[in-house]
């Protein structure tokens, strides 16, 4: 039983090549998958290494993602809910209604995702994984985050010239990697230069992705964890030195957003749609995944859904929000599981305040009101990357061991 919460912090070390464990292993092997296209070439390798770290994690925590009455309340909702996923999966892969040229891409998409919550917490059980190796991973994650970011802008950049587009300038879906990231910022908190220098990059690269609702949520993010840095200030000196970061934060971020509504015609452009109500074509999409739901007599399609993928075969695209997503693939089951899994990782994230530090406590909860922000403006059940799924496994493991 550990309910004394300093236990949560260990102590500075090292880690060199003779203190890897399986769990740094496993982060590293992600690492290079995401950074196919520098390293070495997309295709064959990349594919070799997802099916790796997917065959890794079935094996490795094989005890937990089956449904087990003695684990903890949310990894039960995530067995749940990859359950879920893995029969649409399966069955997309036997029959293929819509003919998808990858039919296997969907259960993988998901295996992806919520496999390594399973892993880590049994890292976490058998003391592989650390808040300290937490802390050393962001530097690894960060340079994958900042991979993407260039990736994608030179992959946009060029189907916007190949449609016959000008622009130096496109929005980057990479805002909401450098979103996640935030709440790791709290292991940080009590090198507060080190986590404001962080905050203040994560705010930047958000601002250039240019992507709005990773704007707005990183913003209140950012307001939260100051207040909360203020008011969790052991002394004097932490908290006049958390607001005299913070209002530096505060003023290069404006600064900066100056400097490119000055000097960028894409960001003018992009406020000028958000002033107009412009939803980039997703207000089509959502129309078109309402329709489908509310005028389908179809008591099958209602209850179960149209099947994996259906709303990329019948609007042409994703939804693009998770909810429509899944009431149009996964129906009436597959929202009130997905609610059930909320409110499970809701509950858990708020509760047992008591016996963790306040900063660690609030990456819990600002981690979970990301991810559920995201499941209203994008795909957030799909692409959780494995820096995500680590502090949701953190939240996991410490909270079920203050009350066990």
């Amino acid at each position: 039983k550990k309910t004394n919460a300093n236990i949560f912090f260990v102590d500075y070390m090292n880690i060199s090549l003779r203190q890897l464990n399986r769990c740094d292993c496993y982060v590293i092997i992600w690492c290079l998958y995401q950074m196919q296209g520098l390293l070495y070439p997309q295709g064959i390798i990349g594919q070799a290494l997802q099916a790796l770290l997917i065959v890794w994690a079935l094996v490795e925590a094989k005890e937990y993602f089956l449904p087990n009455r003695q684990n903890p309340p949310l990894l039960k909702a995530t067995s749940i809910l990859l359950f879920l996923y893995c029969i649409y999966g399966i069955h997309l892969l036997v029959f293929n209604l819509y003919g998808f040229a990858s039919p296997h891409v969907y259960l993988q998409t998901f295996l992806a995702s919520f496999l390594p919550f399973f892993l880590f917490y049994r890292y976490l059980k058998i003391g592989y994984l650390s808040e300290y190796r937490l802390r050393a991973y962001v530097f690894l994650f960060l340079a994958v985050v900042i991979w993407h970011y260039f990736k994608t802008e030179q992959e946009m950049l060029l189907v916007v010239r190949k449609n016959g587009g000008n622009f130096e300038e496109v929005t980057n879906n990479t805002g909401y990697e450098f979103l996640v990231l935030i709440p790791i910022t709290f292991f940080f908190y009590r090198k507060p230069l080190l986590q404001y220098s962080l905050l203040c990059f994560f705010l930047l690269m958000i601002i250039m992705a240019m992507k709005r609702g990773p704007i707005l949520i990183g913003v209140f993010c950012f307001a939260w964890a100051l207040y909360l840095n203020i008011k969790a200030a052991q002394s004097k000196k932490h908290r006049y030195l958390s607001i005299i970061l913070g209002l530096f934060v505060i003023v290069v971020g404006i600064a900066y957003i100056y400097y490119q509504m000055s000097n960028s015609d894409y960001m003018a452009r992009r406020i000028e749609d958000t002033k107009e109500g412009n939803m980039s074509h997703r207000d089509v999409l959502y129309l078109g995944a309402i329709d489908l739901i509310f005028n389908d007599t179809s008591i099958v399609h209602l209850l179960i859904g149209r099947g994996a993928y259906a709303t990329y075969s019948l609007l042409g695209n994703f939804a693009h929000q998770d909810w429509l997503e899944t009431a149009v693939n996964n129906g009436f089951i597959g929202v009130v599981i997905v609610i059930y899994f909320c409110a499970v990782f809701c509950f858990v994230s708020f509760k047992e305040k008591e016996s963790l530090p306040k900063q660690i406590h609030a990456a819990f909860q600002m981690m979970f009101f990301i991810f559920f922000l995201k499941t209203m403006f994008s795909m957030s059940l799909a692409d959780m990357p494995c820096f995500q799924s680590m502090l949701i496994s953190f939240c996991i493991y410490y909270k079920d061991e203050t009350v066990s």
